[in-house]
């Protein structure tokens, strides 16, 4: 019976580590599972601290702000040079739901090469700037006046009087012939360059300019006739005879006196003007001098068309007046860039995405290029034969990533999103392994108790056997 018995608890026992063994191996897959979990989830988190996000700079990077379909659309820092517009893979401008009542206004299936004019333009702007109808047509008028009366200007202007139909050019080198100056020639007396100056005077005549020409003379002769022996001048020296001489003889560079007589009758009030394509420097070069010789008909027709050019310059300043007191510089502004973008919804047409406010997916659009930006650059000219302004737009389409002005940076967002993620999974699966470590831990002691317990009853069960058989040896 006892032999039974302990047959019987070895084989309960035996079956017990067997189910202790079956749980430890589940246990085992289980902790292999989990360290799968925890590398995938470790690739996880890489790809989220390692995400990029759009940012747009105005300054190269070196600060950004999160591009929102809200600053692009209205006026703000991130489209404060120039407008950019959001467009589809056909180039139409992409609105939301705010500006979708807009735009179908303007064009009701989306079209390109609507109108953008009239009625609908002014309600429009009016709309979503707040200036009344009125104000912005009294504006439209005024601009218009502006460039009427800019035109008017110019034409005032071009009829000033040429001072060829009153008068001469004398040029440099023709001075030089007329007071019998050879250039190439450098001593002179101060009496010679008196007589050559006499000749210049006889051969101008009596002009409106040779008071100031006489005044220059002077000037120029004058540091020559002071000069001493052996010391130099501006433009040469003295070289004989003695200073007492009556005429003393000067080494004279010829050009270079002649441009400080030309620049002495400038300072008179003579005019001078530059010989075609040659400059004066240090004395050398050519300047021609003007001389009137019917001065008085000359200032009669200046004085006439100065009085109508300035009557017309006042005409001009008063539209540019009326023009800049119409609005404020925010309210000109902000009519400015709906203008602009509302032409390009009227040339471009428009698509409708109610999404498109989401920055995280607008930023996504961007990325995957389903979504390009269009540069708008606004030129308005006159046409004067017409009378009236045009307002012409040219788009530049590009994908996100190919613009000057966009950045890709880390989004930090992500980063901290999935490093969260990352701690509070890495939490739950330390927390699961810790409790099969526990589980692994008691299964092994109960595991070694049990062997144990299996050893002694196989001790006792022999030694039964051996007395038994040494009883009936």
């Amino acid at each position: 019976m006892g032999l039974s018995a302990s047959s019987y608890s070895i084989l309960r026992l035996v079956n017990r580590r067997a189910t202790i063994h079956r749980k430890e191996s589940s246990l085992s897959l289980q902790r292999q599972a989990l360290a799968k979990e925890t590398r995938l989830l470790a690739l996880e988190r890489q790809e989220g601290v390692s995400a990029k996000v759009l940012k747009w700079s105005n300054d190269g990077g070196f600060t950004y702000k999160d591009i929102t379909y809200a600053g692009l659309m209205n006026p703000s820092l991130l489209n404060r040079d120039d407008l950019h517009l959001i467009t589809d893979y056909d180039g139409k401008t992409v609105v939301d739901g705010k500006f979708k009542k807009y735009a179908e206004r303007i064009s009701p299936d989306g079209r390109p090469g609507a109108e953008w004019s009239g009625e609908t333009r002014l309600e429009i702007l009016s709309e979503l700037t707040g200036v009344s109808k009125d104000k912005i047509a009294n504006q439209d008028e005024a601009l218009k006046n502006c460039y009427v009366q800019e035109e008017n200007l110019a034409a005032a202007n071009s009829k000033k009087p040429d001072p060829s139909k009153y008068g001469r050019k004398t040029s440099q080198t023709e001075l030089f012939k007329t007071a019998g100056i050879n250039s190439n020639n450098t001593k002179y007396s101060v009496a010679s360059l008196k007589a050559a100056m006499l000749k210049l005077k006889t051969h101008l005549g009596s002009t409106e300019n040779q008071e100031a020409f006489e005044k220059a003379l002077t000037q120029a002769l004058t540091p020559y006739e002071t000069l001493t022996d052996g010391n130099n001048g501006a433009f040469g020296k003295r070289v004989s005879p003695s200073y007492q001489s009556k005429d003393p003889i000067f080494e004279v560079d010829m050009n270079k006196w002649m441009g400080e007589l030309i620049g002495a009758y400038k300072a008179n009030g003579g005019e001078v003007e530059k010989a075609s394509g040659k400059e004066y420097q240090n004395g050398s070069g050519e300047y021609n001098l003007v001389w009137y010789t019917d001065y008085s008909n000359y200032k009669k027709a200046y004085d006439a068309w100065e009085k109508e050019y300035n009557s017309a310059k006042d005409v001009y300043n008063d539209a540019v007046k009326s023009k800049t007191t119409e609005f404020t510089a925010e309210q000109e502004s902000l009519i400015d860039f709906y203008d602009t973008m509302f032409k390009a919804i009227a040339e471009t047409g428009w698509t409708l995405n109610t999404d498109i406010n989401d920055a995280d997916y607008l930023n996504q659009m961007l990325q995957n290029n389903s979504y390009t930006l269009t540069r708008v650059d606004r030129t308005t000219v006159y046409d004067p034969k017409n009378k009236v302004i045009l307002d012409e737009n040219d788009y530049t389409t590009s994908i996100a990533s190919n613009m000057s002005k966009i950045v890709s940076v880390t989004d930090k967002d992500a980063e901290n999103q999935a490093m969260a993620e990352y701690e509070y999974k890495k939490s739950i699966i330390s927390e699961k392994e810790a409790r099969i470590d526990t589980q692994m831990k008691n299964l092994e002691t109960e595991d070694a108790a049990i062997k144990q317990m299996i050893e002694s009853i196989e001790t006792v069960k022999n030694d039964n056997i051996k007395r038994t058989f040494n009883l009936f040896a």
